[in-house]
């Protein structure tokens, strides 16, 4: 499911484009190849390069918006994380803003969100909704800086958002 996640065309085409979308998701995909998770491990996710959403990162399980961050009084590369969002038929609905993630750190992110699935049960679907929070707040944790740690609460992250992993898709999931 990873490898068909999707990006927007994104700053390197998209004028309103304040990210290159389309290089990250290439370079996120290629580190999750080396780190040779097996399909299922993570979700698809959705990238836009800026706030217009042509990349659909608020219907992702895990989306991603294009910005910029000041660290140490200079711009720097980075996206909005969105966390919990659905587009299957019924079950729709926008993913909640967790925080701002600086684009050098999305890799080890994903990294250590596929480990925890991967110990825990082997794929995202099955790892459970309760034991994917606890994950994703501990992650969010460690890696969002301390003025935008947020965690993900229940609401958040349901059993709905994730029957598109299973693999008896039913009407409507992708």
């Amino acid at each position: 499911m990873f490898e068909s996640s999707v990006a927007c065309v994104g700053a390197a085409t998209c004028q309103q484009g304040v990210r290159d979308s389309q290089s990250t998701l290439k370079m996120l995909v290629e580190a999750m190849r080396r780190e040779g998770f097996s399909d299922g491990i993570l979700p698809r996710i959705h990238i836009s390069g800026c706030p217009s959403s042509c990349g659909t990162h608020q219907i992702g399980t895990l989306g991603f918006r294009g910005g910029v961050k000041l660290v140490d009084k200079k711009p720097m590369p980075a996206y909005m994380l969105y966390a919990g969002g659905c587009d299957a038929q019924g079950a729709e609905q926008f993913g909640q803003e967790l925080g701002m993630m600086l684009e050098q750190d999305i890799p080890a992110f994903l990294a250590e969100l596929g480990r925890a699935v991967r110990a825990s049960d082997g794929t995202f679907l099955r790892s459970g909704i309760r034991r994917m929070r606890r994950n994703l707040k501990r992650l969010l944790r460690d890696i969002l800086p301390t003025e935008l740690k947020t965690v993900c609460p229940a609401s958040v992250l349901r059993a709905r958002d994730f029957k598109m992993f299973g693999s008896a898709q039913k009407g409507g999931a992708r």
